[in-house]
């Protein structure tokens, strides 16, 4: 078992945006993310294991204006509790321009 860490950052709209895809034949597990909103409305991001429509719906995060909030390990995803995807797919269901950052590892 080799765990491979990685992270990304992508700009989120309305339209589906690939975060990360990993390694044929590997998992990604999400450990922690980093949302920023520079817009001057709250926004919603969602995290799906693949394209929103026809993939697994995984984490939803509302970020009010002109914010960034942290999830991880020491803030909210507790220690052990990972989302496996096979794919990290981000959209932001109420408007553009969300920044985030997803922190976790390939298996």
């Amino acid at each position: 078992m080799v765990k491979i860490t990685k992270d990304a950052t992508v700009t989120v709209g309305v339209a589906d945006t690939t975060v990360y895809s990993p390694t044929s034949g590997r998992a990604f597990y999400l450990e922690g993310v980093v949302v920023s909103n520079p817009t001057p409305d709250a926004l919603v991001l969602n995290l799906y294991d693949g394209p929103s429509a026809t993939g697994v719906h995984k984490l939803s995060i509302n970020v009010p204006p002109a914010t960034t909030i942290a999830i991880g390990q020491s803030n909210g995803l507790g220690s052990g509790l990972k989302f496996e995807f096979g794919n990290v797919v981000a959209d932001g269901t109420t408007g553009n321009g969300l920044v985030v950052t997803i922190v976790g590892y390939e298996q």
